[in-house]
């Protein structure tokens, strides 16, 4: 079962794997918002973090008691203060109790992905 932060709820086939953490974010790089996938091989405490390069917290995605399973939520790249966030490389950290899952992706506003697409200087 995958089940996204909203409450969506889609089966697939097979078994919850034995292992846990965070699985590799798509599309990345990114201009419009982000899939981040996880999963937990146990019920717990679950924190989904937003990091800028300087290791400050930009948004908190998902805080919270968690069952075993499978997991996604998307990142729209906004912060905290509901502002666009700037482009460039971000990490997404997945703490549970039973560790700490970085995983790092690169934003790009979609001004700059134009300009690329139309021989633009940047």
């Amino acid at each position: 079962v995958l089940e996204d932060i909203a409450g969506k709820v889609v089966t697939t086939e097979g078994e919850i794997p034995a292992a846990k953490g965070i699985e590799p974010n798509a599309p990345n790089p990114f201009n419009a918002s982000i899939l981040i996938r996880f999963q937990l091989s146990a019920a717990g405490s679950v924190r989904v973090r937003i990091y800028n390069a300087l290791g400050q917290v930009m948004c908190d995605l998902v805080e919270g008691e968690y069952a075993a399973g499978h997991y996604a939520v998307s990142w729209d790249g906004r912060i905290r203060n509901g502002a666009e966030a700037a482009s460039g490389m971000y990490f997404y950290v997945l703490e549970t109790e039973q560790g700490i899952w970085p995983r790092r992706m690169l934003f790009l506003r979609r001004y700059l992905l134009q300009l690329r697409k139309g021989g633009g200087r940047l």
